[in-house]
């Protein structure tokens, strides 16, 4: 599991050695001079320097901690790792770069990787397969491309809308598309009927949404929305 926040996933008064080597005791039982490499190892793999090793996470900088983080996730060679909203408190620059090394590190291992976010930009150059959740529930899944593309469940496209593009006009829609979905405020729980959306979406059918779980509606390989409403009447 890599932490959304680098800060206080580490613990301050520990060195990074120390960090990285307790899942390689618990885990594998490595101890001594084979510990020692295998630190060296996974500092490697996360593209940090081996002096590192030696270093507190206050004289680290925020990309750098999160590299560590994720070195201590691949301490334990697992098959699949999830990332809580990894990038969401570092700047974009060094975001990009740590989901570059994501790329790298799936390729050269063969983990796989749940990832955790809101910004569907990321997603998009990261995921091979996209769940959409709200509240909760599944509304639409299936392949990247499938499910960027139209037609959308009505949260996937307000999703959609709120990645900015370099366009005349594209604020002025986003804000359409906004004003359309923003509904009334209301705490949505596990617990209720019908569909979460429901007082949020453009398509909702009263006395339908409200009250009856929405089918789900397979619209390709792979690729299912949750919702009462047609393919034909998805948002294109």
């Amino acid at each position: 599991f890599v932490f959304q926040m680098a800060d206080t996933a580490l613990n301050p008064r520990q060195r990074i050695d120390h960090i990285l080597g307790r899942p390689l005791e618990f885990y594998l039982g490595l101890k001594g001079k084979e510990k020692r490499r295998r630190i060296g190892e996974l500092l490697q793999m996360v593209e940090l320097p081996q002096e590192f090793a030696g270093r507190y996470p206050e004289e680290l900088s925020g990309g750098q901690k999160q590299r560590v983080n994720l070195a201590r996730a691949l301490a334990a060679s697992p098959e699949v790792l999830l990332c809580d909203e990894v990038i969401s408190a570092l700047d974009s620059i060094v975001g990009a770069n740590v989901i570059e090394l994501l790329k790298r590190l799936r390729k050269q291992t063969g983990v796989s990787f749940v990832f955790i976010s809101h910004d569907l930009s990321t997603v998009a150059s990261f995921a091979d397969e996209i769940v959409v959740l709200y509240a909760g529930r599944v509304v639409e899944k299936g392949a990247t491309d499938a499910v960027l593309s139209p037609p959308y469940h009505p949260y996937t496209r307000l999703l959609i809308s709120s990645v900015p593009e370099l366009r005349v006009g594209w604020l002025e829609e986003t804000m359409q598309t906004q004003e359309a979905q923003a509904g009334i405020d209301r705490v949505v729980t596990l617990t209720d009927t019908g569909c979460p959306f429901f007082d949020r979406c453009p398509l909702a059918i009263k006395d339908t949404c409200d009250r009856e779980t929405a089918p789900a509606r397979q619209l390709g390989a792979g690729h299912t929305i949750e919702c009462h409403r047609s393919e034909a009447e998805f948002v294109h």
